[in-house]
């Protein structure tokens, strides 16, 4: 935050008009030390106040000001208060641990989202939806399958899988283990459980561990760029 407020510190001196001699006499009606925000308030209120204001510190004069004008005097306090903002969010931004493995919290929960769409789409046998949690460049990596690339693939896979499917879903969950969150990246890794019944009645239950790598999108949601999983037990 410091970093970002001397930089629009030197903003607010160059909009101002800055005198800088290093062996010069001055006269002021207040003479402010320091860059700090106390010293560029003080002369701010100064000069808003119609008096002169010279801003020294330990490098000599860094601003003698000409009697401001409103539109100055606006530019200045509204650079200062981006600067507050801006520091502030990037401040508390930098302070979310980044890489480390997760089990709760919110961003663990952000990434549940994801899964709880998923599974309510193949539970409807909805191939669109299902599809619509991918990006458009996904990699999909089921089993015995080639690599299937771009979400019009992936699409297209979920459509035949589920006109091809002739038993009917009594349950499906797909529960996260971990998330390993990295900005706008998250590696999400889980198991997931499936009871089935068949026309004539039988109950089958199938288990499978998967790994999703999803990226976030613009529009502040979160899409499936990698998906991978394979089942626990060989299929009948």
């Amino acid at each position: 935050m410091k970093t970002i407020l001397k930089t629009l510190f030197a903003v607010f001196l160059s909009i101002c008009g800055s005198h800088v001699a290093a062996a010069q006499n001055h006269q002021a009606d207040v003479v402010g030390y320091g860059d700090a925000s106390g010293g560029v308030t003080a002369a701010v209120q100064a000069a808003r106040m119609g008096k002169k204001a010279i801003l020294v510190s330990q490098y000599g004069v860094l601003w003698e000001n000409i009697y401001l004008n409103m539109k100055q005097i606006t530019i200045i306090t509204a650079s200062l208060l981006i600067g507050f903002v801006v520091g502030t969010y990037f401040g508390s931004t930098n302070t979310t641990p980044q890489g480390v493995v997760l089990t709760s919290g919110p961003k663990f929960e952000e990434q549940e989202e994801i899964l709880e769409s998923f599974v309510s789409a193949c539970l409807k046998g909805s191939a669109e939806a299902c599809a619509n949690l991918y990006t458009k460049d996904t990699v999909y990596m089921i089993p015995e399958t080639p690599i299937l690339e771009g979400r019009q693939a992936v699409l297209g896979s979920y459509k035949e899988f589920f006109e091809g499917r002739d038993y009917k879903v009594l349950e499906m969950s797909e529960p996260a283990t971990e998330v390993v969150h990295f900005g706008d990246w998250a590696a999400i890794r889980g198991t997931g459980k499936e009871i089935t019944e068949s026309k004539d009645g039988q109950r089958s239950t199938k288990t499978y561990k998967w790994m999703i790598l999803s990226q976030k999108q613009d529009d502040g949601s979160w899409k499936m760029k990698w998906d991978i999983f394979n089942f626990d037990n060989p299929l009948k």
